[in-house]
């Protein structure tokens, strides 16, 4: 009879194992309601003189777009200014406060986008005591006609504050556990127009972090050569500025 029992409850441990998936969507932008969701931020809010919007186009995707400026108008104080910045809002729930999003069983996120050539920071905000650390990693879009996928790994993201790169050993397993919002940044100080197109946005599982079909528990420390030259990209093209 006891050894039946045994049988019968490692059965049931088996049949309750869930493996977790390889992808999730995050956001499928095809709504009003789902753009609704994210508001933008520009210099213009400073006294700056860029614009920009997050709208549902006629194909029923996302639009991230306006116009950058690096102009300061006259008598304004602004040390830097050139930047369109888009956030989600942190969705709440009474009575805990904040839903914080648990990406720890995926090791990249991914969006799908029609882009214009230009470079954009990933903005990942997590749940911390020091409330302008984030996390961030560049995003490099194609211009033309093409939908492309564009996958960032977690350890090509560096830990970020007030708009300067902070500490490069930085692990960032423990923010994919506790993501509040995330964003997208354009501060590359070019000016004129420009329009990002997003379809969705989601995290992924490399077939690399696959073990017999569950997810390893894994750390995410930094890529020193994407580091280096995220570094260096970022002084020659990108001010101190975060989104």
């Amino acid at each position: 009879m006891l050894r039946n029992l045994v049988g019968y409850i490692s059965k049931r441990a088996e049949a309750r194992v869930i493996v977790p998936q390889d992808e999730k969507i995050i956001w499928k932008f095809n709504s009003d309601k789902v753009v609704k969701e994210f508001y933008c931020f520009t210099d213009a809010d400073l006294g700056g003189n860029s614009d920009g919007k997050f709208t549902l186009n006629s194909q029923n995707k996302a639009l991230f777009s306006g116009t950058l400026s690096t102009k300061i108008k006259p008598g304004m104080q602004l040390k830097y200014t050139g930047f369109c910045s888009l956030r989600s809002i942190v969705p709440r729930r009474f009575p805990r406060g904040e839903i914080l999003q648990d990406w720890s069983n995926f090791d990249a996120i991914e969006f799908r986008v029609r882009g214009d050539g230009r470079a954009y920071l990933v903005n990942l905000h997590h749940q911390t005591f020091r409330p302008d650390d984030l996390f961030q990693a560049f995003m490099f879009t194609r211009g033309g006609p093409d939908w492309e996928s564009v996958r960032i790994p977690f350890s090509n993201f560096f830990l970020a504050n007030s708009g300067y790169m902070q500490d490069k050993d930085a692990d960032i397993s423990y923010a994919i556990a506790r993501i509040r919002t995330i964003g997208l940044l354009l501060a590359d100080r070019v000016d004129g127009p420009f329009q990002l197109e997003i379809d969705n946005i989601k995290v992924v599982r490399s077939a690399m972090h696959i073990t017999r079909g569950y997810h390893q528990n894994l750390t995410y420390k930094v890529n020193m050569d994407h580091y280096r030259k995220t570094e260096k990209y970022m002084k020659k093209n990108y001010g101190p500025v975060s989104g």
